[in-house]
């Protein structure tokens, strides 16, 4: 940590400290704390458990979210996994929705070479308790 804080000094010129670093630490609130632990959750299910990025011929061009008893469209919290700037040739979006209460997403990858926009899901998320 001091050593990220020497480099940061040499050469942007800011002022870190490993104190600072700790103290940023105790000011993120339990809702952002638990906002990036979801996010991870659901990036490490896309990219290491489930692959969802090779498997895009699977999707749909809907969401397919099943009927509001299950689930609320304004209860569902929006992730981006990946946004790449829009002047780059492939760019690709890809977006994930979670249902807090069912405890799971629904993948969207829009763009790449085929310039496609597919929809897959709903995916269970176990969450570990911490």
């Amino acid at each position: 940590m001091r050593r990220l804080a020497v480099v940061c000094l040499l050469i942007y010129g800011c002022e870190v400290s490993p104190e600072d670093d700790r103290h940023d630490h105790q000011v993120l609130s339990n809702d952002q704390s638990s906002y990036f632990h979801i996010k991870a959750k659901i990036l490490t299910d896309v990219r290491v458990g489930r692959e969802l990025q090779l498997h895009l011929d699977k999707g749909r061009k809907e969401p397919g979210i099943p009927g509001s008893s299950e689930f609320r469209l304004q209860e569902l919290e929006a992730f981006v996994l990946r946004d790449d700037p829009k002047e780059q040739g492939e760019a690709v979006t890809e977006a994930a929705f979670y249902s807090p209460s069912t405890r799971t997403y629904f993948y969207h990858y829009v763009g790449g070479p085929n310039r496609i926009d597919v929809w897959m899901g709903p995916f269970a998320l176990n969450m570990l308790k911490r």
